[in-house]
């Protein structure tokens, strides 16, 4: 082109940025190069660099290209706006928004139903939610129904401020609408997620009540708003969602019989997990072993014992193996009901019957089961097949042991229990420890001394492990 006597203009050089917009590197050398030429870029220049920083948002690029409107008296115009604010928004960085949002209000013009949008977006993620709500209120003032993305756009302002009761109004205000917005869900979905967040259920709820009817939820949004019900225990409103949900052409999942059967047995309405468990399996869904287990855990607290059978026995009919926390589980329950020897039988059959290893946890489990019944040398005849069969003991076996020690004023068994802890660099409750070498103390002073000394040559303080009067 030179070649030819042709000069390249501004033009020319937007359009070879343009070319280059994937290549950031490409475009600013192309920039430098424009200025060398003594051509001063424009706001479509800075428009161009800014849409190529969309796909992949950096600081640096954002601030280039600021750094390049202020050295050349760049002027922002809608288009240039739009881009910026985009950028902002993408980066999660509202701390360049309002000096943004500043120079767009020194060039005194009036922005376009366009631009509205993307301005409500950036005040709200400058935590300028009146602002958001001055422009809202101008697009409905204007006589004009609200897009679908102005609706998107004043819903993200009002959940990047966390106000999720001014997204409320904002979905009541568009209610009519909504069934022809195809986005309203996600919007939906955006919403219940940050009022569970925040702790606003109650909002979540009364936004549900007022969209019913209107958006086509997913299974995820459903489950979402059913967890946080559970979890605040209205399990009669999270029992009415998901029977709203049966009714809908998404229909209830694994997940979603998961939380609700979890949340009824853990409160102790057994009878309705297990019916639950029932329509469950009936619609062709299987329960894994943690819905199971759930249930077995609820049935074991309540000390339920022959219910837990049943749900055993319909677990191993099902085809899914008990765990671990099965025998842990079934083990608990056996002690409390005083029937160690059943506990025990536990222990020994269903490793070798469903082919897994005893963990750390199911063996301390049988070791509290043990105490519980009185019987302390069955607990340290289960420590000792632990190590034996390669299973380290933690925190909690020690402090089982020690425990069980204190309650039968074992000393010499107490000081073994340390020193393997002390052995293990395992880090004990101080309580626990205190109360060992005080039961000691009194039952048997040199081995009382015994313990203080292997503790203080651990590197534990004084104040750690020598309770007062000592």
């Amino acid at each position: 082109m030179r070649r030819r006597g042709i000069q390249p203009n501004v033009v020319t050089y937007n359009s070879l940025i343009k070319a280059s917009q994937q290549n950031a590197r490409q475009s600013w050398r192309l920039v430098q190069e424009m200025q060398r030429a003594g051509l001063e870029p424009d706001a479509f220049t800075c428009s161009i660099l800014a849409a190529g920083l969309r796909h992949s948002p950096t600081s640096q690029g954002l601030d280039q290209i600021l750094e390049l409107m202020s050295k050349g008296g760049i002027v922002l115009d809608e288009v240039l706006l739009n881009c910026l604010l985009d950028v902002c928004i993408r980066l999660k960085d509202p701390s360049r928004l309002p000096e943004l949002l500043r120079r767009w209000e020194t060039t005194g013009l009036a922005p376009s139903s366009h631009a509205c949008v993307m301005l409500m977006r950036a005040h709200g993620h400058a935590r300028n939610l009146p602002e958001a709500w001055r422009l809202w209120r101008r697009l409905l003032d204007d006589d004009t129904m609200p897009t679908e993305d102005a609706f998107m756009s004043m819903v993200d302002a009002c959940l990047a401020t966390s106000d999720v009761k001014a997204a409320l109004r904002v979905f009541k205000e568009c209610r009519a609408l909504l069934a022809g917005f195809p986005r309203a869900a996600v919007a939906f979905a955006l919403a219940v997620k940050a009022a569970t967040a925040s702790q606003q259920l109650a909002a979540a709820v009364e936004l549900y009540e007022e969209t019913k009817g209107s958006l086509r939820l997913t299974a995820v949004t459903y489950n979402t708003l059913i967890d946080a019900l559970v979890r605040a225990g209205d399990l009669k409103r999270a029992m009415q969602l998901f029977r709203d949900m049966a009714c809908q052409d998404t229909g209830p999942d694994l997940i979603s019989f998961s939380i609700l059967i979890k949340g009824f047995a853990s409160s102790g309405d057994l009878e309705t997990a297990i019916l639950l468990l029932g329509q469950m399996q009936g619609q062709g869904i299987q329960p894994d072993s943690i819905l199971f287990n759930s249930i077995l855990h609820g049935c074991a607290r309540s000390q339920r014992r022959a219910l837990t059978e049943e749900v055993l026995a319909d677990m191993e009919k099902a085809g899914v193996a008990p765990s671990n926390f099965t025998v842990s589980i079934l083990v608990k329950l056996y002690g409390r009901c005083g029937d160690l020897p059943a506990a025990l039988e536990v222990i020994e059959d269903y490793p070798k019957r469903f082919g897994f290893r005893l963990n750390t946890q199911a063996y301390t489990c049988l070791m509290s089961t043990c105490i519980w019944s009185g019987d302390l040398p069955k607990a340290f005849d289960a420590y000792r097949r632990m190590l034996e069969d390669g299973i380290e003991a933690d925190g909690k076996t020690f402090e089982t042991l020690l425990s069980g020690c204190v309650k039968f004023g074992e000393a010499i068994r107490a000081s073994r229990v340390l020193a393997d802890a002390l052995s293990c660099s395992v880090r004990l409750n101080r309580e626990t420890l205190e109360s060992a070498v005080v039961m000691a103390h009194n039952r048997n002073p040199d081995v009382a001394s015994e313990m203080i000394n292997r503790m203080t040559q651990a590197g534990l303080s004084r104040t750690q492990h020598r309770p007062s009067g000592l």
